[in-house]
């Protein structure tokens, strides 16, 4: 798990394949990030808090964009 610098939003991560986004404040569930195939290990903001990289057990990356929880990138 990883706090935003801010210290506004957690994210989580997970052996069902997926990244959970809270609001730290009211332990709000905001954005569930999917695309992995395998549970994902270690995850982290971008500096401008506009994105979150996740990495998997998959041997992949993943960049998904925090306004909408799309995935930009996937990092082979």
């Amino acid at each position: 798990m990883e706090f935003s610098r801010s210290d506004q939003l957690l994210a989580t991560t997970s052996f069902d394949c997926t990244v959970c986004v809270w609001r730290v404040r009211d332990a709000c569930l905001l954005q569930v990030l999917s695309g992995h195939i395998d549970g994902v290990c270690a995850v982290d903001f971008t500096p401008d808090e506009q994105h979150i990289v996740g990495v998997s057990l998959d041997g992949t990356g993943s960049v998904w964009r925090l306004s909408d929880g799309q995935r930009v990138h996937r990092l082979l």
